[in-house]
């Protein structure tokens, strides 16, 4: 596909590392079922740039145990999950964005909650 008038081909190599943006969006929430143990359900959905192709990295529910401190990203980093919850119900959205520079270095921001 050609691109428009002053528009940028991201499919030629030297621009490689703009398309290993990923938005990578988590839920998760706790919740204490009656009559049974505290509960916890989360999931990581990793998307390319646009937002338009989407896989999930984690789909956990009904875990008797909280989310873990990290996980690996689809690049290979090792990203800390969100902060924040507690001990009584709660629910959790946070969204951050994974990056590689024109070297190859991968990066990421912070999260976002929303």
């Amino acid at each position: 596909m050609a691109a428009a008038y002053g528009e940028l081909d991201t499919n030629l190599p030297e621009y490689e590392w703009l398309n290993r943006t990923h938005v990578i969006w988590f839920t998760g929430r706790s919740y204490e079922p009656r009559d049974e143990p505290r509960q916890w359900d989360w999931s990581i959905r990793s998307c390319d740039r646009e937002n338009r192709t989407c896989r999930y990295i984690q789909r956990v529910y009904g875990s008797h145990t909280p989310w873990p401190a990290t996980f690996i990203s689809e690049s290979g980093q090792e990203i800390a999950y969100p902060s924040g919850g507690g001990l009584w119900h709660f629910y959790s959205r946070s969204i951050m964005v994974e990056y590689g520079d024109y070297e190859g270095n991968m990066g990421h921001s912070e999260w976002f909650s929303y």
